[in-house]
């Protein structure tokens, strides 16, 4: 398995997807964890594909990092409002 590359340290919701969105652009996939923790790690999806694209089962017991939508990771930050967390990001 490939090791990660550290790319950023974001704080807030903003930040994130900021970020996320400039490394989508780069074409690299972008990986999520809580800073200064080594698990859970989820690879975060930048936007839908299509429409109908789902995260499916599979995709949350099957894969090492299960899958996240940009959208609803920056959403859970907002909810957690002063005590979101600061937030590392990565890519392989």
């Amino acid at each position: 398995m490939r090791e990660f590359q550290f790319q950023e340290s974001v704080l807030g919701s903003i930040a994130f997807r900021d970020e996320v969105m400039k490394l989508d652009r780069a074409g690299v996939e972008v990986y999520a964890r809580q800073h200064g923790s080594s698990a859970p790690t989820y690879r975060i999806t930048p936007r839908h594909a299509d429409a109908f694209e789902k995260i499916t089962v599979g995709d949350l017991f099957r894969s090492h990092y299960p899958p996240v939508y940009m959208e609803d990771f920056a959403q859970a930050l907002i909810a957690a409002g002063n005590d979101a967390p600061k937030i590392d990001l990565f890519t392989l």
